[in-house]
């Protein structure tokens, strides 16, 4: 089988990436993944990770990249699509590098841009 293809959406909270992205991968068949959608849901669990996650965003701080990039991944094999795309993640080329060494190659970015006015204030994916 062949690898899957990845596609970040980045862009600053606010900006309209979540919503059309979740379109654009309805329109062209992509599995929608959203990084802080998936942490929220895993500081839901009883589990350690999720009980760390949640003290995290409790405290605003950024959740490692690494954990976020494991979250994403474990994701991937659970629905073991084709095609992903990824909202909120990464949000620095550091980020997108590790994912690139452990997951697999970025296809394309989608880059959202707003005013800085409108954008909204930022969650505790990272």
């Amino acid at each position: 089988m062949a690898h899957p293809v990845y596609y970040f959406v980045i862009g600053p909270p606010g900006s309209g990436k979540g919503t059309n992205a979740q379109r654009a991968a309805t329109q062209f068949g992509l599995t929608f993944m959203s990084a802080g959608d998936l942490l929220r849901e895993v500081a839901q669990g009883e589990t350690e990770r999720g009980k760390m996650v949640k003290d995290l965003m409790l405290q605003g701080k950024i959740v490692p990249m690494e954990i976020t990039i494991g979250l994403l991944h474990d994701k991937m094999k659970e629905t073991n699509a084709k095609a992903y795309l990824i909202d909120g993640f990464p949000r620095n080329i550091p980020q997108g590098d590790l994912f690139e060494q452990t997951v697999g190659e970025c296809k394309k970015a989608l880059l959202f841009e707003c005013p800085v006015r409108a954008a909204a204030p930022a969650s505790g994916a990272g």
